[in-house]
Order: C-alpha cells, then structure tokens, then sequence
C-alpha cells in the first residue's frame, strides 16, 4: 500500500510538472502577445507529451572525451533528489508517515543539488560546461549561505528544528508578512537558477553552460529536474512560512502551486542579471538585510 502512494505520488508529479511547463510557455506567449502552443490537439494541451515523445525518441550522442557513467547519470540523480525531497516533505503532513526531517539535514540534502551540476559539466570535458559548473559553485556560496542563516532563524522563531514542527508554528503571521519571506523567495529563485539568476545558462557568454554537450534524453531530464525543483520549492515556502492555516495537504499543494506562477511572471517581466550585480545584490543587500532581520528576532525571542 506505501508503495502504491509512493509510485501515485511520483507519477502525479511528474504530470504535473509537464502541464507545467505548458503553461510557461501560454504564459510566455501572452507576456509577448502571441497564442503559445495551440496546434497539437485541442489548444495545445498536449504538447507536454508530444515534446517528450519526440526528444526521449531522437539519438542520443556520447562522445569519446566525455566521461561517459557520470555524464549519464547525473541527470537522473538531479530529478530524483527532487521526486525523493517532494516525498519527504509531504510525508510530513501524515504523523504516522512522517520522516523525521531536521532543518540542517534539508540544508545539506539541497545543496546536492549545486554539486549535480558541478559534476554535468565537469564530466562533460567542455571549457563552456566547466566555466557554467564554477558560475553554479560561486552562485551557491552565496544564496545557499542566505538560504542556511533563514532556515535557521526561522528554526529559532518557531523553537523548534523539526521541519514538520513547522505547520504548527504561532507565529506564521510574522513570518508571512516579515522580510524573511521575501528573502527566502529570492533564495529559492537563485537556487531553481531562474531568470534573472540564470547564469549558469548564459548563452551570450557561455553558449548553454553546464548542459552544453547534453541532447535529447539526458537534455529532457535535466529540463525536468529543474522545473520539478520550482515546484518543490514552492510548496517548501508555504510549509515554512504558512503557518497552522495551511494544515490541510490539499490547501498546501493548491496555495504551492499559485506561487509557482511566481516563477513564471517573474521570466516573463524581468531580465538576466549581470554575473557580478547577482553576487553584490547577495553580499550588498540580502545579506545586511537578512542580519538586521536576525538582530531584531533574536531581540524578541529574548524578551
């Protein structure tokens, strides 16, 4: 029965994540006043497949200079850390289910993610690839480091390290309506590498990055890894910041899937930072923010 509700789960996901990106592109097309896709049945609603189909059929190349076990896995492992965080972290809601999930554990288990990325193109044996993996490891010093000091304050408001302690908090109004929320969400969106925090991508410098030498298969995964990654972490920051009035799964999902639009408009209105500007908003503005933010919790939990 568990692994029925695992294997549901998953498959639901994965259908989920493909309407998604469905609706990026109608998204897209409206932002840029034309229609998106609309040709394959009726408007478009099965493009998702019809796009997967096509590019999980075409050759898939591997060249000799590449180092070719890692170079095939990595894909699979960066959309299965996502499926097995999603998993987790929904599991939370059910107390008989529930994986006992530390604050510092979802630190380190997010942080897989940045070294996947680092291995695609350090396997890859491209200059391009490589200079898209060091963009990955600089931009990670930075908003991974924003990402710890959030979790672990909000751990200090709520009294508790115990992510599934989280639903239960009093003080979710605080923290909805508090800087920590907008930073957390600047934080997710560098993680998801997003525009404008899309560098390790940029094709006027770096051609495609990271995924330069990946094509059809190993192309779709890492394509897929990264939109299943918008959708985990929106329902992550409802978890953490919704609060006792988001205790139902359904209103969790529902609210989680309203803020991943969130990613959405912000490709649709805004452009590609410059690699030096995304570091200094880090360091220059976030993070004193984020600080003055901490004195004055640390202040009120005191008192």
């Amino acid at each position: 029965m568990v692994l029925f509700e695992v294997v549901l789960t998953q498959v639901s996901l994965l259908i989920s994540m493909s309407f998604y990106t469905l609706l990026e592109r109608k998204m897209l097309g409206s932002a840029q006043l034309r229609k998106g896709p609309n040709k394959v049945l009726v408007m478009g609603l099965v493009q998702p497949f019809s796009d997967a189909l096509k590019l999980l059929t075409k050759g898939y190349f591997s060249y000799k200079f590449l180092l070719k076990h890692l170079w095939t896995v990595a894909p699979v492992l960066s959309l299965g850390l996502y499926l097995v965080l999603f998993e987790v972290v929904l599991t939370q809601v059910s107390s008989a289910q529930a994986v006992y999930l530390s604050v510092v554990i979802l630190i380190c288990l997010l942080g897989l993610g940045v070294y996947l990325i680092v291995i695609k193109g350090w396997v890859s044996n491209s200059k391009y690839s490589f200079l898209g993996s060091i963009r990955a490891v600089s931009q990670a010093l930075s908003y991974e480091l924003l990402l710890s000091f959030i979790f672990l304050l909000l751990g200090v408001l709520y009294l508790s390290f115990f992510v599934g302690d989280f639903i239960y908090n009093l003080y979710f109004m605080l923290s909805s309506i508090s800087i920590f929320s907008f930073l957390l969400w600047v934080g997710f969106l560098a993680e998801t590498n997003r525009s404008p925090f899309d560098l390790l991508e940029g094709e006027s410098e770096i051609v495609s990055g990271y995924n330069v030498e990946y094509s059809a298969g190993g192309f779709t995964i890492i394509f897929m890894a990264e939109y299943m990654g918008m959708m985990f972490f929106s329902v992550l920051f409802i978890w953490l910041v919704g609060g006792t009035s988001w205790f139902l799964l359904g209103t969790i999902l529902f609210v989680g899937g309203c803020l991943s639009l969130m990613y959405l408009l912000v490709r649709a209105s805004y452009p590609r930072m410059r690699y030096d500007l995304l570091l200094e908003s880090c360091w220059n503005t976030l993070f004193p923010l984020l600080m003055g933010a901490g004195v004055f919790l640390l202040l009120m939990v005191v008192m």
